[in-house]
């Protein structure tokens, strides 16, 4: 058995032919810490993630989703991802095209947001036709 220890009075125990990844613990800890925030903390935590635009993500790089939420903008509704970016260690917020957003379910929003499947989101770059983004989601 592998232990974590996720706060000063809870552990978190996994078989040891689980393969833990760094993501599986920082998704563990990201969920504690979020329990155990102030509400200074929380604004704090609030303000170090940013919207980006899909462009500005790395061609073929796996940003984990660490959250998933339906938002109404002045274009319509539309899926706000959150994901992780490895490299500089922050939260970035991903506003999805409307045809990714179309086929994002509520179901497939409580299973991201719930952490009962791990996803990853992938820029493939951009259409040479049509401009448009390329999106690709692995598990």
């Amino acid at each position: 058995m592998v232990f974590i220890q996720v706060a000063k009075s809870q552990l978190i125990s996994f078989p040891l032919h689980c393969k833990i990844t760094a993501v599986h613990i920082l998704n563990i800890v990201s969920i504690s810490i979020e329990r155990e925030m102030d509400l200074p903390t929380k604004f704090e935590a609030a303000t170090s993630s940013r919207s980006i635009n899909i462009s500005e993500l790395d061609t073929d790089k796996k940003y984990p989703i660490v959250s998933a939420k339906r938002i109404i903008t002045k274009f319509g509704p539309t899926a706000l991802l959150t994901i992780h970016d490895s490299d500089s260690a922050a939260a970035l917020q991903i506003f999805l095209p409307k045809r990714y957003s179309e086929v994002i379910s509520h179901d497939d929003i409580d299973k991201i947001n719930k952490k009962s499947v791990s996803l990853n989101l992938i820029y493939k770059g951009t259409c040479p036709k049509s401009r448009s983004y390329l999106l690709a989601i692995e598990i």
